[in-house]
């Protein structure tokens, strides 16, 4: 097992740092095994919906013609998950003792190499209410937009107020004020906030 616990110098182990998120490296379809074994540490396993065909008796099932698909929820990142550490603290040394890790994941020097800052808190942020799966086939949950009604438009960083023309679950159609009159514009649901 390739794992750098024991390779750390004395002067680094010496630092005081504050808790950062690693990378563990874990073996196939070991990741939810890992993540339960590590309880005692504050860990992330980033898991994504995907959906698959419902099958009873080997065939499809159907409900008013259409075929029933059913949620998966699968790790994010295969093989991958997130632990955060602080290197002062010994007890982080047994984590490479736990069945399914196969590493936790290093520099050339053999240090442990955090992941760069807010790169776990946006995956965390990414994950819906409760079980915290990214579900790529759900809609966002924004509150309804009715024709008229006044908004503020965010567009290549710039704050704009206008009038909601057309709005869908993710699409909005604002009236934006170009050559003095208003044209219709397409822009993302989630660029658009209700005044």
């Amino acid at each position: 097992m390739t794992y750098c616990a024991r390779s750390m110098d004395n002067d680094h182990a010496s630092r005081s740092v504050d808790s950062r998120w690693f990378v563990i490296s874990t073996y196939p379809q070991a990741e939810f095994q890992v993540w339960a074994a590590l309880g005692k540490f504050r860990r992330h396993l980033p898991t994504i919906v995907t959906y698959r065909q419902k099958m009873r008796h080997g065939r499809p099932v159907f409900t008013n013609g259409q075929r029933l698909a059913e949620p998966v929820i699968r790790p994010f990142f295969p093989g991958y998950l997130f632990v955060s550490l602080d290197l002062t603290d010994p007890s982080w040394a047994s984590i490479g003792r736990t069945q399914g890790v196969k590493r936790l994941m290093c520099s050339t020097e053999l240090r442990p190499l955090p992941v760069p800052i807010g790169v776990v808190e946006a995956l965390m942020a990414q994950g819906r209410a409760g079980d915290g799966a990214i579900d790529p086939g759900a809609a966002p949950q924004f509150a309804p937009l009715v024709p008229g009604q006044r908004v503020r438009v965010t567009v290549n960083g710039t704050d704009l107020d206008t009038l909601v023309h057309m709005a869908e679950r993710d699409r909005v159609w604002v009236l934006l004020r170009m050559f003095d009159r208003d044209v219709p514009t397409e822009v993302p649901r989630g660029a658009v906030r209700a005044l």
